[in-house]
């Protein structure tokens, strides 16, 4: 694969996204099949809340969303292996004994993301939002459609944000930071761990975004221990520490010039 034309690699690119767009058609329409445990799964974080539809493609349109959410969460590891597949031949044996188990972690941590916000911050967020109630004669009687929409986005995200680790990994690999840059700012990633829980939590109660946060921060640790035990050799000052060094030294530096020194 190393010496194909760039016809070659296009075409090996093009059979790799059919198996993984194929994976996923296969696994949205089976997630359509069994659409009704599918929503009753994702409107249960919302306790005994009665839900409306005020459009008549409204209720079709969001099982068509949660068909194409279960779809993706199915297809996943097919796509990371399709991924893993058309890179692998571009690799050397040690890039190669190191690719799989990351994707396979890259799975993980999505994983882990989309259960710890199903299980623990949708329900507190939905609790909180659903029983802000500034007047008596108002009762939730939320949307589908909007429902959907909002959950669906918010398990992608929580999933997203949980690759941290392995975007600090990759950062480190191409020599940006290293484990004892991202220890010795850690207090700016705790004070930035509170500021995207802030903006990323369901609602806005304190303990909720406390929790979003305690998560970032924990993740912020482990990626510390993950880039110590799998990149111990990139020790030397990273690309953005020695930037910070530059800037700080500068205005000292134009001090010195203007007196003459």
């Amino acid at each position: 694969m190393l010496n194909m034309s760039l016809e070659g690699h296009l075409g090996e690119l093009r059979r790799a996204l059919l198996i993984a767009l194929g994976a996923m058609a296969v696994a949205t329409v089976l997630c359509f099949i069994f659409n009704r445990p599918l929503m009753e799964l994702l409107m249960r974080p919302a306790g005994p809340i009665k839900f409306i539809f005020v459009a008549p493609a409204e209720s079709f349109m969001a099982t068509i969303k949660v068909s194409a959410l279960g779809g993706l969460f199915l297809s996943l590891p097919i796509m990371l292996h399709q991924l893993y597949w058309f890179v692998k031949p571009g690799l050397t044996s040690k890039e190669r004994s190191y690719a799989g188990p990351l994707l396979l972690a890259a799975y993980g941590f999505f994983v882990l993301g989309v259960v710890f916000a199903y299980t623990l911050m949708l329900p507190l967020g939905l609790k909180f939002l659903y029983g802000f109630i500034m007047v008596d004669n108002l009762s939730a009687m939320p949307s589908i459609g909007n429902y959907v929409s909002f959950t669906a986005t918010f398990l992608l995200v929580t999933g997203l944000i949980f690759e941290l680790p392995l975007i600090l990994l990759f950062l480190t690999v191409i020599r940006i930071v290293n484990a004892e840059f991202l220890a010795q700012h850690r207090r700016y990633a705790i004070v930035g761990s509170f500021f995207v829980a802030m903006v990323v939590s369901p609602s806005a109660d304190a303990f909720t975004q406390f929790l979003m946060a305690g998560a970032l921060i924990g993740l912020y640790e482990v990626s510390i221990w993950l880039i110590r035990f799998v990149a111990p050799s990139y020790i030397e000052p990273p690309l953005l520490q020695r930037r910070l060094s530059v800037a700080s030294t500068a205005p000292v530096e134009s001090e010195r010039s203007s007196r003459g020194e």
